[in-house]
């Protein structure tokens, strides 16, 4: 007997969630616990980001208990829970400027760590902002029929809601594309050495840019090309957890300092519950 679809695409959200989540939250931990992390801008940008993907996988669970069961929430938790979703997706713009920023100012050799601070400020003031707005307008709500949030089909909440929202993630994406475009420039025009260290960043913010671009370009424009049936719908729930999911492993897997602090706090642990079921020898 087979399984009902939404049987699945709950039980595959659910499980990609339990995977990810921790995954990220390690990340993170690490971010803030290792100094060289924390003393580096570039890095604490990355950890605020990384927040805010957090968040929003956070927000998904609910996603996958709603579409297994096929059940909604009273109006209000929806209106909560999707207003904090949407809030958390759309501010990766703003961070990822934010990010792009910071290296062209590295490149430029001109250090602004306070200016960067203020920036992360407003992308939270920006996130609160949107939060409210959300909230404001009753606008986001889960369907349960299809795995996924929507916006309330009335003028403010789709205007507001979506398409501000969507122009704001754009121009900071084109921003953010002239600032790498100026460093590229940078680079050649001046043959500037460039240490190790700023290469691998570089790649690491150019690489969020385009995966950021490219999902903001495919809920744009490709979803409404795709076929009107659940397995689309379950392609795009699951893309959107992914795309939470997308920055650890490239962090593990082009960063060899974050891999080294990832498995060297692993081994910690290990040792630690190894210690712990060792038995002490009997006295006699």
């Amino acid at each position: 007997m087979s399984l009902p679809l939404n049987a699945v695409a709950g039980a595959v959200y659910l499980i990609l969630i339990s995977v990810c989540l921790p995954l990220h939250l390690f990340i993170l931990w690490i971010f803030v616990s290792c100094k060289e992390f924390r003393s580096n801008m570039a890095y604490i940008i990355m950890l605020n980001l990384g927040i805010f993907e957090c968040l929003e996988m956070t927000m998904t669970i609910f996603d996958g208990f709603a579409t297994l069961f096929q059940c909604k929430a009273d109006e209000l938790s929806e209106t909560i829970i999707g207003g904090l979703n949407s809030a958390a997706w759309d501010t990766h713009g703003p961070i990822v400027l934010i990010l792009s920023l910071n290296r062209l100012n590295s490149f430029l050799s001109s250090p602004k760590r306070r200016l960067f601070k203020g920036l992360i400020a407003l992308g939270w003031i920006y996130f609160f902002v949107k939060f409210g707005i959300n909230i404001s307008l009753n606008c986001c709500f889960f369907e349960p029929d299809v795995f996924l949030w929507d916006y309330r089909k009335t003028y403010s909440s789709a205007f507001i809601g979506g398409e501000s929202a969507y122009v704001i993630i754009i121009v900071s994406l084109a921003i953010s594309l002239m600032s790498y475009l100026i460093i590229f420039g940078i680079m050649v025009s001046t043959r500037k050495a460039v240490s190790f260290l700023e290469v691998r960043l570089l790649i690491q913010s150019m690489i969020i840019f385009f995966s950021t671009a490219a999902t903001v370009t495919f809920y744009k424009y490709a979803v409404p090309l795709l076929p009107d049936n659940h397995y689309a719908y379950m392609g795009i729930g699951i893309l959107n957890i992914l795309n939470g999911a997308f920055n650890p492993v490239l962090y593990l897997t082009l960063n060899p300092t974050i891999r080294h602090h990832f498995l060297r706090k692993l081994k910690v642990d290990w040792n630690f519950s190894s210690i712990a079921v060792i038995p002490l020898p009997s006295s006699t």
